[in-house]
């Protein structure tokens, strides 16, 4: 790893801000094996449920091109050298041990303030999602819970909870891409916690 190279910097702040553990890889030499010298990786990578990747991080900007020609692709590239030094130090390490090419962007100021812009849209339209559709919509698409789990926890049927997350999407989706039909998926959302609550009812003893 170079921590002058602010795209593997980044990179390494994702990792301990997701409390990953890793080892950074001075990249500043080239490793030899054998009588082959390999362009070396930038982090080992051990993840909570027993991954194990070799990582090389690539960074570009975007968009691309000059001012006045931007290129607004999301490109993915890699040399030759890149794969085939992943490669062998795939054999190197054996079994187990996955290769895995990262690509990062660094958002130019215009395209930073419209990420931002659409991550308040994004929080504002989950905070008006019904409470119980809020729940199951955070439980398995961010806490990637299975069905049956939040089911259990909201003491709801997994029916209703599929019902929740698809309503809940339709509402995000809405917010984000269609301002025109935020109201009406917004009412499909609370008919859905309606319907949880009458369910609710009707089991009680």
């Amino acid at each position: 790893m170079d921590r002058s190279n602010h795209y593997e910097a980044a990179f390494e702040a994702y990792l301990q801000w997701h409390r990953l553990c890793y080892v950074a890889v001075d990249e500043t030499r080239r490793a030899q094996l054998g009588d082959i010298k390999v362009k070396n990786l930038d982090f080992i990578v051990y993840g909570s449920s027993g991954a194990r990747l070799l990582v090389d991080v690539k960074g570009r900007r975007f968009p691309t091109g000059s001012p006045g020609r931007e290129r607004r692709v999301w490109e993915c590239w890699s040399t030759q050298d890149d794969v085939d030094g992943l490669e062998r130090w795939t054999e190197l390490f054996g079994p187990g041990y996955v290769a895995l090419l990262v690509f990062t962007y660094e958002l130019s100021p215009e395209e930073r303030a419209s990420a931002y812009e659409d991550l308040r849209r994004l929080a504002r339209a989950f905070d008006l999602l019904p409470p119980k559709c809020r729940e199951a919509v955070w439980m398995r698409r961010v806490d990637d819970l299975p069905q049956k789990e939040v089911a259990i926890r909201l003491g709801i049927t997994q029916k209703t909870v599929e019902k929740h997350v698809m309503k809940g999407m339709k509402l995000l989706a809405a917010a984000m891409f269609h301002s025109g039909q935020a109201e009406a998926a917004q009412d499909e959302a609370g008919d859905a916690d309606k319907s949880n609550k009458q369910e609710t009812q009707r089991g009680k003893p």
